[in-house]
């Protein structure tokens, strides 16, 4: 019997029991099965998903995950790998926990099909946490528009070689994804400590600054003090000419300014059982609310923040 004689109905049937390659070469058959799967492509519901175009630069690697199973697809062609992530994303089905995407240059084919894709579905993709490694400002407001901001929770990004000191583009901070998200994490050096200001609504914060300002930290008081739903604002600095000050208006005395790279306190927060840890070690800073009783069993004194000149100022 020749396959192109068979109904749809079992056209589907046999598209069903193909892995994702297998789905890719019955494509490349004839015209009439490319747009047969075009139209009617196999349901999808994908748990993480990974598109890498760096690491096996010139070659794309996407890795597909479902809970059937974990599928890997190298491909030289990237007009191939783009045409086959369209199908394969057409009709996901359900949330995308993990979507990882990494390629050398924002300008790769690639990225342009995966942009497009996005844009062209019914429905914005759901997706809990989205990983970005490449140019950092265009490439995430690209990719951010197209996700369900209802689902986003978590937004990441990571410095390839050769990135340098960035800032954050206003376009991507308007986005209702950037504002519903819950969590920020990034190894991409920020220009400066300005940016805590767009930062202050997630849950949890993890940057690098390439110059902190002591008026841009000062910022940190209310939300950890005043929002339950705090839990931690990390950030990393190269350059931090107040620290001394810093450290002063936190009460360390000078004699122990001198070391200067480790600090650890809790302090109580009023109307609330919660406590919160500022701690400082090397070029980390970080403040973290959490409940008296999961406190560091180290540090056992908790100081009232009336007494504090930080929490006045």
């Amino acid at each position: 019997m020749n396959l192109l004689n068979l109904p749809d109905d079992n056209l589907l049937e046999i598209a069903a029991k193909l892995d994702l390659r297998g789905i890719s070469i019955l494509r490349k058959v004839n015209q009439r099965l490319r747009n047969f799967l075009d139209l009617r492509p196999p349901t999808n519901n994908f748990t993480k998903i990974s598109i890498e175009g760096f690491i096996y630069y010139p070659r794309t690697q996407v890795i597909y995950e479902s809970a059937t199973g974990t599928e890997t697809i190298l491909y030289d062609d990237k007009d191939q790998a783009g045409r086959d992530f369209e199908v394969n994303i057409r009709y996901q089905k359900g949330v995308v926990d993990e979507f990882s995407i990494n390629f050398k240059h924002a300008e790769d084919p690639v990225v342009k099909k995966i942009q497009e894709t996005l844009k062209s579905r019914n429905k914005m993709l759901q997706v809990k946490k989205i990983f970005l490694r490449g140019n950092f400002q265009r490439g995430l407001f690209e990719i951010l528009q197209f996700l369900d901001p209802t689902s986003l929770k978590t937004i990441a990004t990571f410095m390839s070689e050769g990135d340098e000191i960035q800032q954050f583009d206003d376009n991507c901070v308007q986005l209702e994804q950037w504002r519903s998200a819950e969590e920020f994490t990034s190894n991409i050096m920020i220009e400066s400590s300005a940016c805590f200001s767009k930062l202050l609504h997630f849950r949890e914060v993890n940057i690098w600054a390439n110059e902190i300002r002591l008026e841009d930290v000062l910022l940190l008081r209310k939300p950890s003090l005043s929002n339950p739903f705090f839990e931690c604002f990390s950030f990393h600095t190269t350059v931090f000419p107040e620290f001394d000050e810093f450290l002063r208006l936190l009460g360390v005395p000078p004699a122990d300014q001198t070391d200067g790279r480790f600090m650890a306190k809790y302090f109580r927060i009023p109307n609330s059982s919660d406590v919160l840890l500022i701690r400082v070690f090397r070029n980390r800073c970080l403040f973290c609310r959490s409940a008296e009783a999961e406190r560091h069993a180290g540090w056992e004194l908790i100081e009232d923040i009336g007494t504090v000149e930080f929490f006045q100022r």
